[in-house]
């Protein structure tokens, strides 16, 4: 096993409670055996988790787990008054995503009219320590994630003594109060249009992360939309296929389902990315076999979008009021929230 391996391993079971603070770890002995590793990669793995914090060492006694609210937190005021956002998606890039970008407009608005600082995170490739300094050194008291797909990472986020929104990331081992779209309800909409359209044969088309090995979360409640409605009409003929997000490597995949799936002419596809992937594909062939393709995509489009002239159905959420949402839930305005919050979706039509 890689030390890589065992350091993630233990580190989940630290996250998770199966070693509580300030209980040891096992001896390096004892988790060689345990994970059938060598002693360099032991202590290669007990190394990482000393250099985040997790663990410190104790001369003659072991390793033993530290309490990760030992970690000293800015927040010098019970009122919500700098705000950060974090993000496993880059700020940067991100804002070419109409999603995100419209999340980030409702919300930078609302605390701009309520003469709120705010300030952007980027947490992709940093440690809990490393997001801390710089929640520390911007002396931050109020939390908003977007689309934070790391459920470990969460879990950290929460500890830290102050308000935390997720926004478009539903868990509800989550302590801290969610903002989503109705997915569910999306994927009713979405398959209940492909049928009224005349399709009896339905893909649909979800990603999977290749770094992490599963599928996408909100795929997947979208998906059980999907069968929802599907048994509510009795449609037998829908297909649910996960694919890469790498971009050579995903159009491999849906070229082959498109294949495979020759009778789905109704597609449905879980993401603008995804739906980038597809077009591809399909604008590859000639126009004459996809004149019977309708495609409905998860994404709020800012203008239509077409795949060999034909218009494309998206199913859209308002990305503004998510945002916005997101804001006066945090710093409780108006009312108090529920833990989730369902903003409903909608079909858009060019």
């Amino acid at each position: 096993m890689r030390y890589i391996d065992v350091y993630r391993q233990v580190k989940s079971d630290i996250l998770s409670g199966k070693y509580a603070a300030n209980s040891r770890l096992p001896y390096v002995v004892e988790l060689m055996r345990l994970f059938c590793a060598g002693k360099c990669t032991i202590q290669h793995a007990l190394n990482l988790l000393k250099k985040e914090g997790l663990v410190q060492g104790v001369q003659s006694k072991g390793t033993f787990v530290r309490q990760l609210n030992e970690i000293p937190v800015y927040n010098s005021s019970k009122r919500v008054d700098r705000i950060g956002f974090l993000s496993l998606v880059d700020f940067i890039g991100g804002m070419s995503l109409p999603y995100f970008a419209e999340i980030c407009i409702g919300a930078t608005s609302e605390l701009q009219q309520n003469a709120l600082p705010y300030f952007l995170i980027g947490c992709n490739n940093k440690t809990i320590f490393e997001v801390i300094k710089e929640i520390n050194s911007l002396e931050l008291n109020g939390l908003i994630t977007i689309e934070l797909d790391n459920d470990i990472f969460r879990r950290e986020i929460e500890c830290l003594p102050m308000p935390v929104v997720h926004v478009d990331m539903l868990d509800f081992n989550c302590k801290g109060r969610m903002i989503v779209g109705n997915n569910i309800q999306g994927g009713e909409l979405a398959l209940r249009k492909l049928f009224i359209l005349g399709h009896k044969k339905i893909l649909y088309l979800n990603h999977y992360s290749t770094r992490r090995k599963r599928i996408e979360p909100m795929g997947k409640i979208r998906w059980e939309g999907i069968k929802k409605e599907a048994e509510k009409i009795r449609l037998t003929g829908v297909v649910h296929r996960a694919v890469s997000m790498e971009k050579e490597k995903a159009e491999k995949e849906i070229d082959l389902f498109l294949g495979k799936y020759k009778d789905c002419t109704g597609l449905i596809v879980s993401s603008s990315i995804l739906f980038n992937y597809v077009k591809a594909v399909l604008e590859r062939r000639p126009k004459q076999e996809t004149k019977d393709f309708d495609v409905v995509v998860f994404e709020c489009f800012n203008s239509p979008e077409y795949i060999n002239e034909k218009p494309v159905l998206s199913c859209q959420w308002d990305g503004k009021l998510m945002g916005r949402t997101a804001v006066n839930t945090l710093l409780k305005k108006g009312k108090e929230y529920p833990k989730i919050q369902y903003l409903p979706m909608f079909l858009q039509t060019p």
